[in-house]
């Protein structure tokens, strides 16, 4: 199910995600108790940019399975282990075909390796994984921090829930969209943007392999047990605003990134905008 909510104002989206998570936030599996959600959110800074990993931007048109991509992410391990000083044990081929065999049937595709290829998402390499934080503040910020008002009238933050009622159904060889969580030891700045991954893929042929696919191949299917996606926008005029009200709660590009770089374009925020 994907809604949209066209709101004029950041004093609207403060009011907007009080009433998602109270809406979303839980759901009661019929035991006398209440189950929390996952509430994922995304900003962009276009509100006419689809729900697009980094590898379908920069792959072109190329539809990669994952064994595919997986040798491609590990083909220079070594020269990455040797200039940062971390080492990634990683999977061989025995144990990345029980990966698959154990995936085989599942509503949830965990993913190969997935704290390296966290780190990877998290410093430019071509990803499979869309990137969503469990903070809708944190969300807006990346949506607003670049937001150009020349270009673009307004920006976009997506929330989504994978299972709003707790429950999840699917057909063998469709594609999946799994929601792959928190817990993971990854770089630094996973933790610092509270951040969560999902990932879409279909089985290919006994499951030993799966292909990389859109996550709009299910999202444009609407289900009100699964997959509730919701689409605030907000004009791209409110940018001044909601920075502000970010920088006041320590939501800034240093506090999300750490590095000097983000201290500097920190501080230039607010020399020329913020001021």
């Amino acid at each position: 199910m994907t809604k949209e909510l066209p709101l004029a104002s950041w004093e609207e989206y403060r009011a907007t995600i009080t009433d998602i998570e109270r809406c979303f936030g839980s759901h009661d599996k019929r035991d006398g108790r209440s189950h929390e959600n996952t509430i994922a959110y995304r900003g962009q800074k276009s509100a006419t940019w689809a729900l697009e990993t980094t590898l379908e931007r920069e792959g072109g048109p190329r539809q990669f399975t994952v064994h595919q991509y997986y040798e491609r992410a590990t083909r220079h391990l070594r020269e990455l282990e040797s200039i940062t000083g971390r080492t990634w044990p990683l999977p061989g081929d025995a144990e990345l075909k029980e990966v698959f065999t154990r995936n085989a049937d599942s509503l949830h595709v965990s993913a190969p390796a997935y704290p390296y290829l966290a780190y990877l998402r998290h410093h430019g390499f071509p990803s499979p994984f869309l990137d969503w934080s469990l903070s809708a503040f944190v969300a807006a910020f990346f949506a607003f921090e670049s937001a150009d008002q020349a270009k673009d009238e307004r920006v976009a933050v997506y929330a989504y829930v994978d299972t709003p009622l707790g429950t999840k159904a699917g057909f063998i060889g469709a594609p999946i969209i799994t929601l792959l969580g928190p817990h993971v030891a990854t770089d630094r700045r996973h933790f610092m943007q509270q951040a969560v991954y999902t990932w879409c893929v279909k089985q290919e042929g006994e499951g030993d392999d799966y292909t990389i696919c859109s996550h709009h191949d299910v999202l444009r299917t609407p289900s009100e047990q699964q997959h509730t996606l919701l689409r605030i926008t907000l004009p791209t005029s409110e940018r001044r605003t909601a920075l502000r009200d970010l920088q006041a709660h320590n939501i800034n590009h240093y506090t999300l990134f750490g590095t000097e770089d983000a201290l500097a374009r920190t501080l230039a925020l607010r020399a020329f905008l913020l001021g």
